[in-house]
Order: structure tokens, then sequence, then C-alpha cells
């Protein structure tokens, strides 16, 4: 074999294991080519290794393949192929491969059903709610006469009440800013006319028109006990806008 290969002459070894093949005679075989069909399919898938192998049939041998390539057997060939595992025995799908379509098919099956169902269920979920919207139109009408009724009553209260808030703080304000006896605004603001005026020893106390405490100093306190009638006295139209 190695005298004809120096002469130019390419030798071609089929066998269906390479352990037929002699080790020497192995060693020279350069490319090894390997040839497998599955499930007897018009084609065959082609396994090229730059250096002959002893299992290439192995799945770590075939993932080092230096190339990899199908051909077409047709069917003028294909007739002449002849398995040695397989002479008389047919096309047999893997467990694993039947395994999955029988998933699958459930699968699909369930999803339709579920579908189906949804569908249905959707369906009676809407008629439920339209008659339940239909049997609820007068509850909501009335609901809502009733609640902008409240929501008046309540920004009337609210306005009410900001008023009150608002004479109150003013009170408060000018009676902080303790403001002159002889200020004019005496004469029209309650929280500052001076309607009782009480002095023990080094103190002095004076009350407003609501019966506020008013801190007055000494000399304030001599000016409205020195002269009767500086103490101002309510006129009857003047005690009902108070009590207003």
């Amino acid at each position: 074999m190695e005298e004809h290969r120096h002469a130019g002459l390419d030798i071609y070894l089929i066998t269906q294991s390479p352990n037929y093949i002699h080790s020497h005679l192995f060693d020279l075989a350069s490319p090894h080519y390997y040839v497998e069909r599955a499930l007897n399919l018009p084609q065959a898938n082609v396994f090229k290794y730059n250096k002959a192998q002893k299992s290439p049939q192995s799945s770590a041998i075939k993932a080092k393949a230096d190339d990899q390539f199908f051909i077409s057997l047709g069917k003028k060939y294909g007739q002449y192929y002849k398995s040695s595992a397989e002479h008389n025995m047919k096309t047999q799908i893997p467990k694993k491969l039947k395994w999955g379509i029988g998933i699958l098919f459930v699968l699909i099956a369930w999803t339709i059903n579920s579908w189906n169902k949804a569908g249905w269920q959707v369906g009676t979920n809407r008629q439920a709610d339209e008659v339940q919207t239909a049997n609820t139109d007068d509850e909501v009408l009335d609901s809502v006469k009733s609640d902008d009724t409240s929501k008046e009553q309540t920004e009337l209260k609210t306005l009410q009440d900001k008023r009150a808030l608002e004479q109150y703080n003013r009170r408060i304000y000018l009676i902080d800013k303790q403001l002159p006896p002889d200020y004019e605004v005496i004469k029209s603001e309650p929280a500052l006319q001076v309607r009782g005026v009480m002095k023990m020893g080094a103190t002095c106390s004076a009350y407003n028109t609501y019966g506020d405490l008013i801190i007055l100093t000494l000399q304030e306190c001599e000016y409205y006990l020195n002269q009767v009638g500086r103490v101002h006295k309510a006129m009857p139209n003047e005690n009902s806008q108070i009590q207003n």
C-alpha cells in the first residue's frame, strides 16, 4: 500500500468497522469518512476526519470532526444501501422522540381546553356584569345626588368654620399687639374694648368684650381707673352684633 501511494494511486478502504483494518494500514489511512444514515432516510450524514479514528461513531469523536456535510442518496442509489445493523427492520422512531410528541400533544389539548373554558367563563361573567350594571343604575344616580347635597353642606360648613377661625385669629392678634388704649380701633374692635379693670397691688387685670384677659401696664390701668367713663360700655345694638 505504501508503494502504491508513492506511485500516485488512491486506494479506498470501505469497511463497516475500522477494527477490521490492519493497524499498519489504519495508520496510513487519510482522510477518514464516517457515514451514518438515521431512520432509513434518503440522505446520509458524513463526518470527515483528517486522521483515521477507531470509534468514529462516538459522540465525542463526531464533535471533533474536521468537517461535516450531508449527501442525498436518492431513490436510484438509496435502494442499494444495506445497513450492517438493520436488514429486515422497519423504520423506528426513538423513544425520546415518541415521548416528546406525546407530551406536545397533551400540552396542545390542554391549551385548547383551557381556552374554551376561559371563553365560556368570560361570556358568563360579561352577562352577569351587564345584569348587575342594569340593577345598580338607579342606586348610582341616587348616590350621586346624595353626594352632591352632602358636598354642598360640607362646603358651607367649611366656609363658616373658616370665617369663625379668621375672626378668632384676629382677636388673638389684636390682643397680642397690645395697642395703646387710645388707639382708634378700640371703638370698633370688641377684642380690644376694655370692659372691666381690676387692680390689686402692683398687678392690673383687664377684660375685653369676650372675657379675654388683657394685660395692661400700671400706667394704662391708672388711665381707666382715674376717671369714670373711660371703660367702654356696650350699646344695645353692639351686644346683639357680638352675640351674632
